[in-house]
């Protein structure tokens, strides 16, 4: 045993002596004298603080990961109520489909039905209408018995063919459904005389203003024509390729070709429509109701004083801003800038999704600012130039002239009192147009073409005249005419007997030439029945007046329309000649001029110059405007309005240029096709000979199957396409030159009464005046005297403009 391990004596003692004071310090802590356990309990021990850390991080972590499950257990209910919702909707969506398909289906079906119950029944009319024509030609009837051989139902002896359900107005509706799908080429026409307007439009809009609102303009402005517009504003059509540039001052004025005197008259009737523009504008009372003729102002008005304009210029510069400027007068939008799309908006970051997608009502609506047109400034601004109180409407520039007389038209229908109590007078009737409002009207014969007219006309006293004769009939009629009750069916009756006996004993074509005749005793069985008939004057009823197209005188299909602005389609004079008027007028009429039995004299002496001397043909270009307004920009600039001739000889040239595009295309054959693909040279081309193709039928034309290739570059003697579609255009070609060859005595007439009879009134004293005047010695004509010694005559029936209002 070593030394370490054995025990001293001094420490086994003192350990003993602490294991007797430990049991005595326990039982004498014991209440009952009872000795406890020797296990005490040990004091805690503090726990680290790195562990407490760990510890409190712990229990955190799982409490956001109680709180993250329940957040997400609550979005996947959410989700879940919301796909529910979603897949309801869609149920809903889905069964109102299937709903409106049913009805649509049930619609389209009833549609159906009703088509085919509406020709069941036009055929049956038809079939009627034969029964009934084959009645009245077979004599085997008598006393109201049919023969066996005729298989007739007593029943279609009662029956009336109806005779509403048709339109038989003189005038039409100008649709523009007919250039729905057609494309135009401008290059077609392409002549000599081939001009670009781009005002036309706008003299057109005025011309027909002053023509429908006649009563509140002078005399003087009643036949003014196209050319007086572009004289007196200084307007000058261009050739297509000079369409957007500027003005040439190589080319001739209007003073350098036209007499000094006859510009100045131009300028101040373009004056005196301002004026009277801005008279009916705020002169103009709703007081006064009155129709009849009193004009506003009048040529000695503008010579009263220097300002007259002064006042009604001021007026306007106030009002005008709140009525709306021309966008020609108005701050140009960029062309990058689109103008769907707005400008700016108030909230930038609006568009997203809301915090509670149940209420997204409760978020402001975000507001928007759009491209504005905002006026020009006062220093461009060509109602503030200074010479317009002055000198009228020649103070601006020439387009500026054409515009604001667009804009006074504009405002003039929109806030004059006297232009809105005519409106209302025209707009208010009775009855409507049988085929309802449409934008504009035209007339029949112009439309549809004469012959087709007429042949309405007879068809329409064809069915008339079964009409009565089916009602003559019946028995209570018959009872009614026998005791006298009936008397405007009796009279009737007799006329139609006596339409009936005049024409008993003549061929077919006798016939329909009878039945024209006998106009006034058809209009007189129609009285009770129609409104209208074909034959009727389209510019006699005010229902039309507003929505007339009074200078259109042709379309053609695929190509577009064609005009002849000229004044005075309404006049309150019983006696005048007139191209305005119903179409046995117009024929009558065509033929006295063409016959000779009317000229330059004739027209002086007992008409004067009632409507405007001058006239130009012009051509819209109705297909292309209509596919531009379907585009969401238009090309700034783009002419649609064209001049194809401006006086009598041009228009013999035009009717001549006619004759290519009527003529039908010339095919090539086979083979020569065949060499022509093979051979692709120029020399190959011109070498190879032309097919001769006989004219069409039913078309008189002078062309001699011509080269389809141009040799003068100025003139395109293409015809039209070969294809189908262009079968009508060629037509309605036809028809618009037969009618310009008979108008062409008319219009040739009319310019020579300007020529031959210039400032003078119409009567026969001025033409013995004339007569008197005449000498065959220059020499012994002394003008001078001549002048004096007639002034003082001649003062009363010539009044002189002064001279100190004209300008150069």
């Amino acid at each position: 045993m070593s030394d370490e391990e054995v025990p001293t004596v001094h420490e086994d003692v003192s350990n003993k002596e602490n294991e007797n004071l430990a049991d005595t310090s326990i039982v004498s802590d014991s209440g009952f004298g009872l000795r406890r356990s020797t296990r005490t309990p040990k004091p805690r021990v503090l726990i680290d603080k790195a562990t407490e850390t760990e510890e409190r991080n712990a229990a955190e972590a799982a409490e956001r990961r109680r709180i993250s499950n329940a957040k997400a257990k609550q979005k996947a209910k959410l989700k879940q109520k919301a796909l529910e919702k979603e897949k309801q909707m869609l149920i809903v969506k889905k069964e109102k489909e299937k709903e409106r398909l049913k009805k649509q289906k049930l619609k389209q079906k009833e549609k159906e039905k009703a088509k085919k119950a509406k020709e069941k029944e036009k055929e049956k009319n038809k079939k009627k209408l034969l029964q009934l024509k084959a009645i009245k030609k077979n004599p085997t009837i008598a006393g109201g018995k049919i023969d066996k051989n005729v298989k007739v139902k007593e029943a279609s002896l009662d029956y009336i063919p109806p005779v509403n359900t048709e339109n038989w107005t003189p005038m039409l509706p100008l649709s523009t459904l007919d250039f729905k799908n057609a494309h135009s080429v401008i290059s077609r026409f392409k002549n000599p005389n081939l001009m670009a307007v781009p005002y036309a439009g706008d003299v057109m809009k005025l011309m027909s203003f002053i023509n429908k609102f006649y009563i509140f303009f002078d005399n003087e402005l009643l036949n003014l024509s196209f050319q007086d517009f572009e004289i007196g504003l200084d307007l000058y059509p261009v050739t297509p390729q000079d369409i957007g540039m500027e003005f040439d001052n190589k080319k001739l004025l209007y003073q350098d070709y036209i007499s000094v005197k006859e510009v100045i008259a131009c300028q101040d009737k373009m004056n005196l429509v301002f004026l009277s523009l801005l008279r009916l504008l705020f002169d103009s009372s709703d007081s006064d109701r009155s129709r009849e003729h009193n004009p506003v102002a009048s040529l000695a008005d503008l010579q009263t004083s220097k300002k007259v304009y002064a006042k009604y210029i001021e007026k306007l510069r106030e009002t005008s801003l709140d009525w709306g400027y021309p966008q020609e007068w108005r701050k140009q939008i960029n062309e990058g800038d689109d103008i769907s799309k707005p400008k700016s908006k108030m909230f930038e970051n609006d568009d997203t999704i809301p915090v509670d997608p149940k209420n997204p009502l409760i978020l402001t609506e975000n507001i928007y600012e759009w491209q504005k047109l905002a006026p020009i400034d006062e220093e461009d601004n060509p109602l503030f130039v200074p010479d317009i109180e002055k000198i009228g409407i020649l103070a601006l520039y020439p387009n500026d002239r054409i515009i604001l007389f667009r804009a006074l038209v504009d405002w003039c229908s929109a806030n004059s009192p006297k232009v809105h109590n005519e409106i209302h007078f025209l707009s208010h009737f009775k009855k409507d147009p049988t085929f309802g409002i449409q934008t504009q009207h035209v007339p029949r014969y112009f439309l549809e073409g004469s012959k087709t007219t007429m042949l309405q006309f007879q068809r329409l006293c064809e069915i008339m005249e079964i009409r009565m004769e089916v009602r003559s009939k019946r028995k209570h009629v018959k009872k009614q005419i026998a005791e006298g009750k009936n008397e405007d069916f009796a009279k009737k009756m007799e006329i139609l007997n006596h339409i009936k006996a005049s024409y008993s004993s003549l061929t077919a074509e006798e016939k329909k030439k009878s039945i024209i005749e006998n106009y006034d005793n058809w209009t007189k069985l129609f009285k009770g029945e129609l409104h209208d008939n074909p034959l009727s004057d389209p510019y006699e009823d005010e229902l039309y007046k507003l929505r007339s197209q009074e200078f259109f005188i042709s379309r053609i299909p695929q190509v577009g329309d064609f005009y002849i602005p000229r004044l005075h389609s309404y006049s309150d004079s019983p006696v005048s000649v007139s191209t305005y008027t119903d179409l046995r007028s117009l024929e009558n009429l065509l033929d006295k001029f063409n016959d000779g039995k009317y000229d330059t004299h004739y027209l002086f002496e007992n008409f004067g110059q009632a409507l405007s001397s001058q006239f130009k043909l012009l051509y819209h270009d109705t297909p292309t405007l209509i596919s531009d307004m379907g585009k969401p920009r238009a090309k700034k600039g783009k002419v649609y309005w064209y001049e194809m001739c401006q006086d009598s000889n041009t228009l013999l040239e035009f009717i001549d240029f006619l004759d290519y595009k009527i003529a039908s295309p010339v095919e090539k054959p086979k083979k020569k096709v065949k060499e022509e693909v093979e051979n692709n040279t120029s020399e190959n081309l011109q070498a190879i000979p032309e097919a001769k193709e006989p004219e069409p039928e039913n078309v008189e034309t002078d062309v001699k199957n011509e080269e389809p290739e141009n040799l003068d570059p100025t003139i395109n003697k293409k015809p039209l396409p070969k294809e189908s579609r262009f079968n009508a255009s060629r037509r309605k070609l036809k028809q618009l030159q037969d009618y310009l060859k008979r108008l062409y005595h008319i219009l040739h007439a009319f310019e020579q009464l300007k020529k031959e009879y210039a400032g003078m009134k119409s009567g026969k004293r001025t033409l013995r005046r004339i007569q008197r005047r005449i000498t065959y010695n220059d020499s012994d004509f002394d003008e001078d005297d001549e002048r004096d010694n007639d002034e003082d005559n001649d003062e009363d029936e010539y009044p002189r403009a002064n001279k100190k209002y004209r300008r150069e």
